[in-house]
């Protein structure tokens, strides 16, 4: 029912994250899943091309039709270059998970956000923002952006759409957390 898949160092491609997600749609029927994806080598990665956008809404797509899930954990960090288009990219193929996932946690830390520069980023996080807003059933959410999202127009654009969260159910703020987000002093407005 439990399966946690660390794939750290091991340089997973476009391609091999699209197999992954294909091969865990076919296989796995369970409810609990984490996965950790990150590079060491880019210079091991296959075509020198670390994963991208393209690799991580292919991976999405296989997990957003896993209706067995209920928890889903996913770490992208280190040299990634899902960049914010590719987060937008990935919540979106997880949506059809809105109505039964309780736990989701994103880390995308240490992915480059912001490179290159994009006047699509607030539009992206507005849709990252958006997504997770629908989830109807999160008793737990966990976003990790500790990386180059230092724009306010971006942070802006994802907590409008979170606001949507049913936050009265949701813990989300923990005070003796360090918050980069803006969070806590919204909520104090």
């Amino acid at each position: 029912t439990n399966l946690s898949l660390d794939l750290s160092a091991s340089n997973v491609s476009d391609a091999g994250a699209s197999w992954l997600g294909s091969m865990l749609l076919a296989n796995f029927r369970g409810s609990t899943l984490a996965i950790t994806l990150s590079q060491s080598d880019l210079d091991d990665v296959p075509n020198g091309k670390p994963l991208s956008a393209k690799g991580a809404e292919a991976l999405g797509v296989g997990l957003g039709q896993m209706k067995t899930l209920r928890s889903l954990t996913l770490r992208f960090r280190f040299d990634m270059g899902i960049m914010a288009h590719g987060m937008a990219r990935l919540a979106v193929r997880l949506e059809p998970l809105q109505d039964t996932l309780q736990v989701l946690s994103l880390d995308f830390g240490f992915t480059d956000n912001k490179d290159p520069v994009s006047s699509d980023h607030p539009r992206d996080f507005a849709c990252l923002g958006w997504v997770l807003g629908g989830f109807k059933k999160l008793s737990t959410l966990e976003l990790n952006l500790d990386s180059d999202v230092d724009d306010p127009e971006c942070v802006r654009a994802m907590g409008i759409h979170l606001a949507c969260l049913p936050v009265a159910a949701l813990p989300m703020l923990n005070d003796a957390a360090d918050c980069h987000c803006g969070l806590k002093v919204d909520k104090a407005r």
